[in-house]
């Protein structure tokens, strides 16, 4: 036998030994390992790519919802203050109208007294008489008009705004007058 027959012999042996189908069998596992790795090491990159896409959108929309909560919070003070400015405004508004009452009933008063004491004796027409009873008769009006609820609330208001204003301080008879109708109306139980 020739050197290349017996080669061939050998070599036949040697691919159908065991160990030899063993070793390409460790060899085909170990490539199947080596791919199942990789598959692994994909997923994981994945995983962690998910993971950090997830936090900063998490974080995304805790920022958006605090943003939207500032700005509902800032839209409910304006109208807070909007709604307080109204009321203001309403109020104002009603004590104008109602001192804009008094003011022509008193004036109503005035005319009548001038008429009286015209016709009984201009020579006796006492000024200060006729503003005491001016005054006494609005005191009256006021009285009926703490009848009508919260008015001693309306008078600390309005007196409050006045002060407020920089128009008007302690001294001047708007405010004095304010503050005498003010206590009547503590006294009176308002």
């Amino acid at each position: 036998m020739c050197i290349r027959d017996r080669y061939k012999e050998l070599r036949k042996e040697y691919e159908e030994s065991p160990i030899n189908r063993l070793r390409q069998e460790v060899n085909a596992k170990e490539m199947q390992l080596v791919e199942i790795n990789r598959k692994v090491d994909r997923a994981t990159r994945a995983k962690e790519q998910y993971k950090e896409n997830y936090e900063k959108v998490k974080t995304e929309l805790v920022r958006l919802r605090n943003t939207v909560e500032a700005e509902k919070e800032q839209s409910l003070e304006k109208q807070r203050e909007e709604i307080g400015k109204l009321r203001l405004q309403l109020a104002t508004q009603k004590f104008a109208e109602e001192e804009q009452k008094e003011m022509r009933l008193i004036k109503t008063q005035l005319e009548i007294l001038q008429k009286e004491y015209t016709v009984q004796s201009p020579a006796k027409v006492d000024t200060a008489q006729a503003i005491t009873l001016i005054v006494g008769s609005a005191k009256e009006m006021e009285a009926s008009n703490f009848m009508e609820g919260n008015a001693l609330e309306r008078l600390i208001a309005e007196r409050m705004e006045l002060l407020a204003s920089g128009l008007y301080n302690e001294n001047d008879e708007v405010i004095r007058v304010l503050t005498e109708q003010i206590e009547q109306a503590q006294r009176m139980g308002y």
